[in-house]
């Protein structure tokens, strides 16, 4: 049985109405920094957290966003994610793991801490060991700690991972 125009007409109206719905409730940026890319929009900012723009001293750290964001800053500061990273000297899970070793096949592994404060990595095969100073530590020490070299102002991961369960205490 065919539609009458009746029928036709209705349908025609409601999907009008659908349509001209659609079109008036679609998200329109309100300005066009809306628009831009993440790119356009820190190439056109005075400043933007990750543009590496600004030094290290222009960073005013902690103390100061804590005169405005005080609960912020003291919830952070005891989040382990604050304990994620720390220079070698700093690292309380680092100097922990100082004079143990572990032994992964024919090589044995450890960290060294000198006399001078300074950290060092070692690796061991036959007599023969090569080290490497330890310029940061990764990871809180709940599941392992890693750790960077700096060599040339260039960073190195160390070989060396340390583990809980795989440096013995002593």
């Amino acid at each position: 049985m065919p539609f009458s125009r009746t029928t036709y007409a209705t349908v025609l109206v409601i999907t009008g109405v659908i349509l001209i719905g659609c079109w008036a409730f679609a998200q329109n940026p309100a300005t066009i920094t809306e628009q831009l890319t993440t790119a356009e929009r820190i190439e056109r900012s005075k400043w933007w957290p990750t543009d590496g723009r600004a030094g290290k001293n222009e960073y005013v750290g902690s103390r100061a966003c804590e005169q405005c964001h005080y609960a912020i800053v003291k919830s952070q500061s005891r989040h382990s994610m604050a304990k994620a990273s720390a220079p070698a000297e700093s690292s309380e899970v680092l100097r922990d793991q100082a004079g143990r070793s572990f032994r992964l096949g024919d090589y044995e592994y450890g960290v060294v801490h000198e006399a001078n404060g300074a950290f060092q990595y070692t690796a061991s095969n036959a007599g023969k060991t090569i080290s490497s100073p330890v310029s940061w530590a990764f990871g809180a020490g709940k599941l392992g700690q890693s750790y960077l070299s700096a060599k040339t102002e260039r960073f190195v991961k160390s070989g060396l991972v340390t583990s809980p369960r795989c440096m013995p205490s002593t």
